[in-house]
């Protein structure tokens, strides 16, 4: 569809599971036309697999889903993640033909109302596109910090020095809340017990003592990672390496200068850069974070 000069009515409204398969078409049309635009691999591989997440978050009661509606067609979503006390935004999508109308601005503005209240507002953007990046600054998002998608595996072979890599078990979820608050200042228990459960969680224990975890290290969309030490860390990037039989992935803070160091001479690729954005409260990790694609 061309655009318009003539004055579009817009609608946002609550998104119900009847526009699951346009939000997915959406999203997986406006991240790829971005990643066209810049040579970089799209987050989402099919239209399959960004219908699969936008059922998912739709049917979620912990999830605020909106749509925007032009003439009776959806063409942008947006979703504000409700978990946990500091809120998440994304992905955020607008269909191409409909890109630089407002209607993202509409889009962004309706869940920071939503969120009014809560201890924060976190979202990863996609650095290359400078359009949102923009748009989220001009609302009052700051940047916090620039990350890595970083892929591959370790070329060190895992050496248990005293220290034992392996999979979360749910009697760990405990300990894993505990560093998180530690590291973080916050805590993602529930997505720690749901990766428990639906995906593959790795931790490092030295001893009986949890110095690192991931909840789901071959998936960065949904891992996030917390360690004391950048030793601990790397300790956990080996020994989750050596025990999975799919490549790892995960969005690295570039200013764990010494880790991206490290993981560059151990074979791993850079594929995109992201920037984590937020507003309201902000307290720097105490330790290494590796946040998931939400915060």
């Amino acid at each position: 569809m061309a655009k318009s000069s003539k004055k579009m009515k817009v609608q946002i409204r609550p998104a119900t599971p009847a526009d699951v398969e346009a939000c997915g078409r959406i999203i997986f049309e406006s991240f790829n036309e971005v990643s066209k635009q810049h040579n970089f691999p799209c987050d989402f591989p099919s239209v399959k697999i960004s219908t699969q997440l936008a059922g998912l978050l739709i049917n979620d009661s912990l999830v605020f889903s909106i749509v925007a509606e032009v003439d009776g067609s959806v063409v942008g979503c947006n979703f504000l993640h409700e978990r946990h006390p500091i809120r998440s935004v994304g992905p955020i999508s607008i269909a191409p033909d409909f890109q630089s109308r407002g209607i993202g601005r509409r889009l962004m503005i309706k869940i920071m109302d939503r969120a009014q209240g809560s201890l924060g507002i976190r979202l990863i953007q996609e650095t290359q596109n400078i359009v949102s990046i923009a748009l989220y600054t001009s609302l009052g998002f700051d940047i916090k910090d620039s990350l890595f998608l970083i892929k591959g595996k370790p070329k060190t072979p895992f050496q248990k020095n005293g220290i034992d890599v392996r999979p979360l078990a749910l009697e760990d979820v405990k300990i894993c809340t505990k560093i998180c608050l530690e590291v973080c200042g916050f805590e993602r228990s529930q997505e720690v017990e749901n990766a428990v459960k639906y995906s593959s969680p790795f931790a490092a224990f030295h001893g009986n003592r949890l110095i690192a975890y991931s909840s789901s290290m071959t998936m960065w969309m949904t891992n996030h990672c917390v360690a004391k030490t950048e030793e601990d860390m790397k300790t956990l990037i080996v020994g989750t390496g050596n025990l999975s039989s799919e490549p790892l992935s995960f969005l690295l803070p570039v200013r764990h200068v010494n880790i991206f160091r490290w993981c560059m001479t151990e074979g791993f690729r850079i594929y995109k850069p992201f920037t984590l954005m937020a507003m309201g409260k902000y307290i720097e990790p105490n330790g290494i974070y590796f946040p998931s694609a939400n915060f």
